[in-house]
C-alpha cells in the first residue's frame, strides 16, 4: 500500500524545484527587510522571524540544488521536458546568489562567524554542483552561456559571504586593528574634529569610525589597543556628555555592522569592483533573457517552448537579484560608514562634496541607531506579584521554557533620558579621573567599598562590605525599591526628583541584566541565589501571606508589601548571616534600606 498517492508523487516531482527557488526568494526578501531591524527593535516575532529566515535558507538552497541535480536522472534528453529543464538548471546560479545572502544579515550570532570554514567547503561544493548541473543540460544555447555568466555572479557573491565570515571570526578580530591602522590613528588628529564650538552630525560620525578602532581589541580581549586608548582618554574626560552620547550610540551601531553584517569588506575596493561587474552581468542576463524566451525557433532541431511559470518565475529571480544589488547600493550610500569615508574627503575635493551632498539627501530620514530602551526588572514584584505566562497550562510541562518565559514576562523596557546619558557618562568619567588604571570590570565589582569609605558609612554599612557583585546588585537592588516607594513626601521633597528615578531605573537594569543577561556582568549569575531569594517556599513568603493575599494582582497593594517587609522580624543583629548562610538575601536588603533612612534622617537634621 502506497503512502502518497500516484498523482501526488507526480505533483511533488513537477512542483518541488519550483517550490524550492520561490521559498528560498521569499526567505530573501524576509531577511532584506528584517534582517537589519534587529539593531534598534526587540520585538520578538522580528527576532523568530530573522531566526527563522537565517537557519531555513542555506537548508532551503541546498535542497533546490539538490533537486535540480536529481532531476537528470529522470530527464530524457529526446522528451519535451528538456525545455524545461534547461530553464530550471538556469536557476541553479541564483541559488549561489541566496547563499551569499544579502548586506544586512551574515551573521545572526557571534558563533556563526566561527563557521567560515564550512561556509567556504560549501561555496567550493556548492559551486561544483552547480557547474556539474550546468555541464549536464549543456546545449550550447544562448540560456546555456547566460548561466555561466551568473555562475560567476553567484560565485562572487557566495565568496563575498565567506570573506565577511572570516574577517569577522574571533581569530581576525585578534589583529584589529591592522599595524597600518594603528599607526595612522596614532598619526591623526581624529579629536580635533569635534573639538569645535559646532560640531556637525559628519564629524560625530567621522570620529566614531575612527575610535572603533580603539575599542574592538579590549572586546575581543586581545589585551591590544590600550596604548591607543592614552590618544583619546583626556578628551573622553572633558568631552560634553551629549558629544560622547552620541559618539557612543554610532561607535555601537558601527560594532554591530562589523560583527553581524558585511561592512568589514563591502566598503573595501576590490568588493566594490566586483559587485558594479555582478551588476552588470545581471543587468545584461535580464536584457537578453526575455530575446530568447520570446522567439520561436528551431535549435538543433529542438523547439524551445517553455513553461509560462518558469518563465514567471526567471523573471522573478532576475528582478530580485537586481533590486537586490540596488536597495544594496542605496543602503550602502546612505549608511554612516560612507558619511565617515567621505567626510575627510570632502575638505580637499568639490567633487567628493557633491557627492557627499547626495549622500546625505538620501540620509535625511535615517534608521535608529539602537532600541533607545533599557529593560528593567523588579525582584520584589516577580516574587510577589501574579505572573502572565501566555499558554499556562502547555508550558508547566516545560518547567524551565516556563521558567525563562516568566522573567521575560516581567521585563519592562524604560526610554533612555538625556538626563539619565548625563548623569552615566558624568559618573564614569568622575570614576576614571579617579584611577585611570581601573578596568570595567574593577568598577563594578569593587566600587561598593569605595563609595561606603568616600561617604564616611562603612563602619555603619560594614556587613556589605566585600561582597561579590552578585550579592550586591540584588540587596542594592531591593534596598532602593524599598526607599524610593517608601520615602515620605518631605524627604522626597528634598531629595532631587531626577536623582531617584536614574538610581531606581539603574537599579532596576543592573537586576535585569543580572537575570535575563548574566554574561553582560564581569561575574558569573548564581541562578541559585536568586530562585532561592524568589523561592515562594522561604520563611519571607509564608510570613507575608498571612498578612497580604498573595500573589499580590494590583499595583496598590505593593505599598503594602513594602511596608509588610519592613515591620517583618529583620536580622537586625547580624545582617552578614543572609550571606554567608547563601539564604534568601530580602532580610539584609531590608536592613539596609533601614540603614540607609536613618542616615539620610540624620543628614536632614
Amino acid at each position: 500500500m502506497e503512502v502518497f498517492p500516484q498523482w501526488l508523487k507526480k505533483l511533488w516531482f513537477k512542483w518541488n524545484v519550483r517550490t524550492f527557488v520561490l521559498v528560498g526568494l521569499t526567505f530573501q526578501v524576509v531577511l532584506i527587510c528584517f534582517g537589519g531591524r534587529r539593531k534598534y527593535s526587540r520585538k520578538l516575532w522580528i527576532r523568530i522571524v530573522v531566526w527563522c529566515a537565517y537557519l531555513a535558507a542555506d537548508s532551503v538552497a541546498n535542497l533546490a540544488l539538490g533537486a535540480i541535480s536529481n532531476e537528470l536522472v529522470f530527464c530524457d534528453s529526446y522528451s519535451d521536458s528538456l525545455n524545461n529543464f534547461e530553464l530550471k538548471v538556469f536557476w541553479a546560479p541564483f541559488l549561489l546568489l541566496h547563499l551569499g545572502g544579502p548586506d544586512t544579515i551574515t551573521a545572526y550570532a557571534l558563533e556563526d562567524n566561527e563557521l567560515w570554514l564550512r561556509h567556504l567547503l560549501g561555496l567550493f561544493s556548492q559551486t561544483g554542483l552547480t557547474v556539474y548541473v550546468c555541464l549536464l543540460a549543456w546545449t550550447g544555447s544562448h540560456l546555456s552561456v547566460l548561466t555561466i555568466l551568473m555562475i560567476l555572479v553567484g560565485f562572487f557573491k557566495y565568496g563575498e559571504r565567506t570573506w565577511v565570515l572570516w574577517r569577522a571570526s574571533s581569530g581576525q578580530l585578534e589583529n584589529f586593528p591592522s599595524i597600518k591602522e594603528e599607526n595612522k590613528l596614532v598619526g591623526d588628529k581624529i579629536i580635533s574634529h569635534v573639538r569645535k564650538p559646532e560640531v556637525p552630525q559628519e564629524s560625530i560620525v567621522f570620529v566614531a569610525s575612527r575610535l572603533i578602532f580603539f575599542y574592538m581589541p579590549s572586546i575581543v580581549h586581545a589585551g591590544r589597543g590600550e596604548y591607543l586608548y592614552e590618544t583619546i582618554s583626556d578628551f573622553l574626560l572633558e568631552a560634553p556628555a551629549e558629544i560622547i552620547s552620541k559618539l557612543i550610540e554610532i561607535e555601537l551601531g558601527f560594532m554591530y555592522d562589523l560583527l553581524y553584517t558585511k561592512a568589514r569588506v563591502v566598503y573595501t575596493p576590490c568588493i566594490l569592483a566586483l559587485r558594479v561587474m555582478g551588476f552588470f552581468l545581471t543587468c545584461i542576463v535580464l536584457v537578453l533573457f526575455p530575446l530568447r524566451v520570446t522567439q520561436d525557433y528551431y535549435y538543433y532541431y529542438y523547439y524551445y517552448d517553455y513553461s509560462k511559470v518558469d518563465v514567471a518565475i526567471t523573471f522573478a529571480l532576475l528582478v530580485g537579484a537586481i533590486t537586490t544589488d540596488l536597495y544594496a547600493a542605496f543602503a550602502l550610500l546612505s549608511s554612516n560608514w560612507s558619511t565617515a569615508l567621505l567626510y575627510p574627503l570632502t575638505q580637499k575635493n568639490s567633487c567628493y562634496q557633491a557627492i557627499a551632498y547626495c549622500q546625505k539627501y538620501f540620509n535625511k530620514s535615517p534608521l535608529p541607531l539602537w532600541f533607545n530602551k533599557i529593560s528593567q526588572f523588579s525582584l520584589l514584584r516577580f516574587c510577589f506579584g501574579e505572573k502572565h505566562v501566555r499558554f499556562d497550562c502547555v508550558l508547566n510541562h516545560f518547567p524551565r521554557v516556563h521558567e525563562k518565559l516568566e522573567k521575560q514576562e516581567s521585563i519592562t523596557y524604560l526610554e533612555v533620558t538625556d538626563t539619565l546619558k548625563r548623569h552615566i557618562i558624568r559618573k564614569v568619567q568622575q570614576k576614571h579621573k579617579e584611577s585611570l588604571s581601573q578596568t570595567q570590570g574593577v568598577v563594578l565589582q569593587g566600587n561598593i567599598d569605595d563609595v561606603l569609605q568616600k561617604n564616611s558609612c562603612s563602619e555603619e554599612l560594614n556587613p556589605y562590605k566585600g561582597r561579590d557583585i552578585k550579592q550586591n546588585i540584588i540587596v542594592w537592588h531591593i534596598a532602593t525599591e524599598l526607599c524610593y516607594y517608601l520615602e515620605d513626601a518631605e524627604a522626597a521633597g528634598i531629595v532631587q526628583s531626577e536623582q531617584r528615578e536614574i538610581s531606581l531605573h539603574i537599579s532596576q537594569y543592573m537586576l535585569s541584566l543580572f537575570v535575563i543577561h548574566p554574561s553582560m556582568l564581569s561575574a558569573k549569575a548564581n541562578v541559585k541565589l536568586f530562585e532561592k531569594t524568589c523561592s515562594s517556599d522561604s520563611k519571607i513568603y509564608e510570613g507575608m501571606s498571612k498578612a497580604i493575599s498573595l500573589p499580590i494582582r494590583k499595583s496598590d497593594d505593593f505599598r503594602k508589601l513594602y511596608h509588610g517587609l519592613r515591620s517583618y522580624d529583620q536580622p537586625t543583629e547580624n545582617p552578614a548571616d543572609c550571606f554567608t548562610e547563601g539564604g534568601n538575601l530580602i532580610p539584609a536588603a531590608v536592613w539596609l534600606s533601614l540603614k540607609l533612612d536613618d542616615m539620610s534622617d540624620n543628614e536632614m537634621k
